[in-house]
C-alpha cells in the first residue's frame, strides 16, 4: 500500500500542512503530489510516502467506511 520515495525524489507538489508527532516531536509535511495524490514527507529524513487513491479507498473500506451504524439512515 503506497510507495516510499527516497530523499530528493522529484515531485510536483503542494504543501497543505504540517503534523508534529506528540510522542516523538518529529515533523511531517502533508502534501498533494502530482496534483492529486496524498503524501507525507519526513522533515528528518527527506523521504516521501505517497498513497494512490485505490490504496486509500482500500484502507478506508478495511477500517469500516461502508459500515452503517444501527439506527443511522
Amino acid at each position: 500500500m503506497g510507495k516510499l520515495y527516497e530523499k530528493n525524489a522529484a515531485f510536483l507538489h503542494q504543501r497543505v500542512g504540517e503534523v508534529v508527532s506528540d510522542e516523538t516531536g518529529e515533523r511531517y509535511e502533508a502534501l498533494i503530489v502530482n496534483g492529486c495524490f496524498p503524501a507525507v514527507k519526513s522533515q528528518q529524513t527527506g523521504k516521501t510516502y505517497v498513497v494512490g487513491f485505490e490504496d486509500l479507498v482500500a484502507l478506508a473500506v478495511s477500517q469500516g467506511v461502508d459500515v452503517v451504524a444501527e439506527g443511522v439512515a
